[in-house]
């Protein structure tokens, strides 16, 4: 088990290049200068591994006009790797856009650190920077507990994210790999994947809310419902509209099914059901993206009941850990 992570972990990358730290953390006096780009290769600790090529090259734009702003931070490697002497702790994207852009040359800052710090930092640069998917955010805290040790405690510490948040972004890993791959291309949402979690077959509703332009309520409905409307259904007509899946139960034997799996009775589709849509007036597309801004921001189901002037917004927590990081964020506890 690693020591505890200390205080100024919580505060980002900054704090990390900033603060002294003694040989028992892995990192000493750090470098400032410049290196031939051939002689930088990208992290093995780089949790990012899909770069948009029009950001790219839009980036390689800016660094032709302005040079690149901020340094590189690299570390030496203790032997070459494929010709290159140092390795990216953070500011991949700069180095790939400065070798578009033709540069010969690079700033970077050299820093002598070990895998774990190395990790933490290409990791916490990238999540404040909103450039991780959230599949490559999942499998960066993943690493750090199988190669380090972490515990989602920790992890909450290091990257400054609630536990809850930690722990539902790490059920993402679950997801089949057709799934993860179109969170990655941003083809779906991290709220679509959160709803494919619990669908019976994730891999075919994915495809249709690709195909239909389904919105992570409509997704969350028809995962309710027990499953996908039929082919030809007029249920798809409503869907597009925004209007929402209802599931009508004629058998009260579903009853004991919804006691085994959580779910209410209402919600439970079997052999003798089939799904309805309920004619009720779509929500507002503005509060429909809200609830799920707000949904990715705590890790929880929010809902947002708009009356015009007044309203509601309700948070659905599935454990009082959870409640205890909302009661934390609001200046409570339990």
């Amino acid at each position: 088990m690693i020591a505890a992570p200390t205080k100024g972990l919580g505060k980002g990358l900054s704090a990390l290049m900033a603060e002294e730290y003694g040989q028992e953390t892995g990192v000493v006096a750090d470098r400032l200068g410049a290196l031939p780009i051939d002689q930088i290769t990208s992290g093995a600790y780089q949790p990012r591994t899909y770069f948009d090529q029009e950001a790219l090259k839009e980036l390689a734009d800016s660094i032709r006009s302005n040079g690149v702003m901020q340094p590189i931070l690299v570390r030496q490697l203790p032997e070459a790797r494929n010709g290159a002497l140092y390795e990216i702790v953070a500011g991949e994207r700069r180095w790939r856009a400065s070798k578009i852009a033709g540069l010969t040359e690079v700033p970077v800052i050299i820093k002598e650190i070990d895998d774990q710090k190395a990790l933490e930092m290409a990791l916490i640069e990238n999540i404040q920077r909103q450039d991780l998917n959230a599949i490559e955010e999942a499998d960066g805290y993943q690493q750090l507990m199988d190669g380090f040790g972490y515990t989602q405690e920790e992890l909450s510490v290091v990257v400054g994210k609630s536990r809850s948040y930690i722990a539902n972004m790490l059920r993402l890993l679950a997801l089949p790999v057709l799934v993860k791959d179109m969170l990655k291309s941003g083809e779906i949402t991290a709220g679509h994947a959160r709803a494919l979690l619990k669908a019976s077959d994730p891999e075919k509703l994915v495809q249709e809310i690709v195909r239909r332009g389904l919105n992570v309520r409509q997704t969350e409905n028809i995962v309710k419902a027990g499953g996908l409307p039929s082919k030809d259904s007029e249920e798809w007509d409503g869907l597009s509209s925004g209007e929402t899946i209802v599931v009508h139960q004629s058998d009260t034997a579903s009853s004991k099914h919804s006691k085994h799996n959580d779910v209410p009775a209402s919600s439970v589709k079997t052999k003798s059901q089939h799904a309805t849509v309920a004619h009720q007036a779509p929500k507002d597309p503005d509060i429909v993206a809200l609830e799920e801004a707000l949904t990715e921001h705590l890790g929880m189901r929010v809902v947002i009941d708009d009356q015009g002037e007044c309203g509601s917004v309700t948070l659905h927590y599935r454990s009082l850990t959870q409640l205890d990081d909302i009661l934390r964020q609001f200046g409570g506890s339990l």
